[in-house]
């Protein structure tokens, strides 16, 4: 199939594979392919098939693996079930909290983050939906981490992971624990940031220079 050939054709506020577009609205001919409310058929092309989901043939149901839009890469990492499979292996995109940062060596091998490096910054992640996002420390997100089917509903999904710098008001929305900062209240008359811990395989204490 060439760039040229459709991958796909919209109708009937659907969108049809080629042989379920023929099978519906008959072959391509000179004329055009009406749907039943009068519209014209439309072709989709693989250079602009992009969307915020992964699309599938209203007919039979069929995987259209369309592009991704950046909203779409991130329903995809968080969907559920066998299909959802499918789709991550097809966009080779990390699923879920598989997605999270994780610690590389140590004796924390393969458990999420505490601190960014370089710089030891401590951290706090997103959770949650577009419309309903909330934040949650480190030992909260493991938890959910480690029994997604018990966090299953969409205010735990992961998101993101950020470092917390200057937020010293920030709190854990699930244990309502304070989230460490890095750098203290920025009005306080001492400037300097907070002492960086140091984990096994990550940061040596001969690496941090004293400002």
């Amino acid at each position: 199939m060439s760039a040229y050939d459709p991958v796909a054709f919209t109708g009937d506020a659907d969108i049809w594979c080629p042989d379920c577009a023929t099978e519906k609205y008959g072959e391509e001919g000179d004329a055009p392919r009406l749907d039943g409310e009068g519209n014209e058929v439309g072709a989709i092309f693989s250079t602009s098939f992009e969307s915020d989901v992964p699309e599938h043939c209203a007919g039979c149901r069929e995987f259209l693996e369309n592009d991704l839009t950046g909203e779409g890469v991130r329903y995809v990492a968080d969907a559920t079930g066998a299909q959802a499979d499918e789709w991550r292996e097809h966009y080779g995109i990390a699923g879920g909290w598989s997605a999270a940062p994780r610690v590389e060596s140590g004796p924390d091998a393969g458990k999420l983050v505490t601190y960014a490096w370089p710089g030891g910054y401590p951290v706090y992640y997103i959770v949650g939906d577009d419309n309903n996002a909330g934040t949650i420390c480190p030992e909260c997100a493991q938890g959910v981490a480690d029994a997604p089917g018990d966090y299953s509903h969409d205010q735990f999904r992961y998101r993101s992971c950020e470092a917390n710098y200057e937020d010293t008001e920030l709190e854990c929305d699930h244990c309502y624990e304070r989230i460490p900062c890095a750098y203290g209240d920025p009005d306080d008359d001492d400037p300097r940031p907070a002492p960086i811990p140091v984990l096994p395989g990550q940061l040596s204490t001969d690496d941090v220079t004293a400002s």
